[in-house]
């Protein structure tokens, strides 16, 4: 499994912020660019050992001085990260493994970062014929689908944390504010002033019609002063990222129509809050995303968006054309 390699801004000179691969992260805690972990086991051992990369240009010392402190003390790393052993990556090409040994691993790893060319892709030569694709990344994430009390509570800080971003980011927004970069500014000021603290990912900050473009990223076009503006952000705490979507109209009043359809979407938000809070043990996205159909097709017959004699079948139809993302998915690092 390898880690995330570091991305530079520009030829020779400082790095984009260095976001850790997250099942690598899940593993080892460790956020160290161009490493590889290897899991190896059988019926009666198990281990785990990590390739670092090493510095091949610079002495440690003159490292340092452009890159800050580093760690170099094997046993330290090993304590530190909880593994068996390390190992320089390039003695990943000779690690020793028994001739029926399968490989499990992801494709989606495979492209032109040099550590795969120099490394993984001859690694994974040596496994032509024994090679799982892709069913890794099954397996850990249904590890990270359970999260400990630890994730819990990373995850809660960062929901606190993202909440605060949007209060503090709709309250600075001004009815006369005239474009989506000033609030996609804001947010990040508001996220980056709560301390250890940055964005999850690049947010969606879109008015009028562009909020139906799931993806938009412009973010940099005129807002009209009858506008609704949505916000899909989210912190990223401890590595751990919440993720929320807003809705507000930017002269602070809603239309009589706006308000109609954001009266339904929040009546349908609270109705499944309620079913959250009643404990069901076995509540699955499915069945959250079901519930909010029956509540969606319900309250847009009552107000007549939906022709009331409408089939279920053909509104539930409709529903997943105007919300193709269901409401909800997994969070973590």
């Amino acid at each position: 499994l390898p880690s995330s390699s570091r991305l530079f801004m520009g030829p020779d000179v400082t790095y984009f912020p260095f976001k850790q691969q997250s099942d690598f992260y899940y593993l080892t805690g460790c956020m160290q660019p161009d490493a590889v972990l290897l899991l190896n086991g059988n019926d009666e051992t198990f281990s785990t050992n990590l390739f670092l990369s090493r510095n091949t240009t610079h002495s440690i010392e003159e490292y340092e001085r452009w890159f800050g402190p580093t760690i170099c003390d094997r046993e330290k790393i090993c304590e530190i990260f909880s593994i068996d052993e390390v190992y320089p990556i390039d003695q990943l090409l000779t690690f020793r493994f028994p001739p029926s040994s399968i490989l499990f691993y992801n494709a989606q790893f495979i492209n032109d970062k040099t550590i795969n060319k120099q490394n993984l892709v001859p690694f994974l030569k040596r496994f032509s014929s024994s090679i799982v694709c892709n069913q890794l990344t099954s397996f850990l994430h249904t590890l990270r689908s359970i999260k400990s009390l630890t994730e819990q509570n990373l995850i809660r800080q960062a929901c606190e944390l993202v909440s605060k971003a949007f209060v503090n980011t709709m309250k600075n927004c001004k009815k006369d504010t005239q474009n989506e970069y000033f609030i996609k500014a804001r947010f990040q000021y508001e996220c980056e002033i709560l301390g250890d603290v940055s964005m999850a990912f690049y947010p969606v900050v879109a008015a009028s019609g562009r909020s139906n473009v799931i993806h938009y990223q412009k973010n940099n076009q005129k807002i009209n002063k009858d506008d609704l503006i949505m916000l899909d952000g989210g912190c990223l705490f401890k590595q751990y990222a919440s993720d929320v979507t807003r809705l507000w109209p930017i002269n602070g009043r809603f239309s009589p129509v706006q308000r109609q359809l954001y009266e339904i979407l929040l009546t349908v938000q609270k109705h499944l809050l309620d079913y959250l809070n009643l404990g069901d043990n076995l509540v699955t996205r499915e069945k959250l995303n079901s519930l909010a159909d029956r509540y969606m097709i319900k309250y847009l017959r009552e107000e007549s968006i939906f022709p009331r004699a409408i089939e279920d079948y053909h509104a539930k139809n409709l529903i997943h054309v105007l919300c193709p993302t269901g409401v909800s998915h997994h969070l973590g690092t």
